[in-house]
């Protein structure tokens, strides 16, 4: 429950012992296991009857450190408990370096997390805080702007989009190596939704990019003539 955040908010071993307990990292067979944050830990568990989840349910197979399940589970941590956090934030309009600061959340609960385990956790880096903004924030933004009949605030998600750069994985390299280049944000993940609703289910001739390219050439005509 989010109470348990603002309850501990502070306390930050509590917030570890919460966070880590209920995803089943710790105890005896938990890949987190810690006397000190087992023992905070059970007391919690007994005080409010948690029951934690089976850490057979984290899939570890073929993930890369930095994104193991425990590491981004203390990464949202530090968002949720951060003083700066709150959805009231996203309904003024914000520049994104602020952005960037709200996702971020409190770094002291990394450190403490160090502190108890070694360097095994970090901040998110800087591409992991634009693929949230992306995926998470701004769509929040847009779609609260006009919940709240913002335009302006509507506006604002647009340009964020716009003031960053674009992805770069496999779709968007084969939409490059096609001669079509992005050159923000905005209009990659266009061309994302684009290969996803279309391009991969060969809708070819419900986009107009595909009539266009399937469509006949007159100028072998013209030139025969």
């Amino acid at each position: 429950d989010w109470k348990f955040f603002i309850k501990f908010r502070g306390n930050y071993r509590k917030l570890l012992a919460l966070i880590l307990g209920q995803g089943g990292w710790l105890g005896e067979h938990g890949r987190m296991g810690h006397p000190i944050l087992d023992k905070e830990y059970f007391a919690l568990q007994k005080m409010y009857q948690l029951h934690p989840i089976s850490s057979t349910h984290w899939n570890y197979g073929k993930v890369f450190p930095a994104n193991q399940p425990h590491r981004r589970a203390v990464q949202l941590l530090a968002v949720v408990v951060s003083a700066n956090w709150g959805l009231s934030k996203l309904d003024v309009t914000i520049d994104l370096e602020d952005l960037k600061t709200l996702i971020v959340g409190d770094q002291e609960i990394i450190a403490v997390a160090n502190q108890i385990y070694g360097t095994q956790f970090s901040a998110l880096a800087e591409e992991s805080i634009r693929g949230v903004l992306t995926n998470a924030i701004f769509p929040l933004i847009w779609f609260r702007a006009k919940w709240l009949k913002k335009q302006e605030l509507s506006e604002s998600a647009i340009d964020h989009y716009q003031q960053l750069p674009p992805e770069m994985n496999k779709t968007i390299k084969t939409w490059k190596a096609w001669g079509v280049e992005p050159v923000d944000r905005l209009e990659s993940q266009g061309l994302l939704q684009l290969y996803r609703t279309l391009c991969s289910r060969k809708k070819c001739l419900s986009c107009l990019i595909g009539l266009q390219t399937l469509k006949p050439s007159h100028n072998r005509h013209e030139t025969n003539l």
